[in-house]
């Protein structure tokens, strides 16, 4: 019963920690994806906001 016990919190814990990661991971996205839209656009010349995209390793 212990060892269930334990195996569950644990179970408990790893989808919690899973989930914490998956929505960091999607807010990260988010404003990444604001950040470089912003970059792409406030950059003067075109060359120069590819740059940033390589830069990144989006593309």
């Amino acid at each position: 019963m212990d060892f269930l016990e334990r195996l569950s919190r644990w179970v408990g814990l790893l989808s919690l920690w899973f989930g914490g990661v998956l929505l960091l991971i999607n807010i990260g996205d988010i404003v990444m994806g604001v950040v470089l839209r912003y970059f792409y656009h406030a950059a003067p010349s075109g060359r120069r906001s590819w740059r940033v995209f390589r830069w990144c390793g989006w593309r």
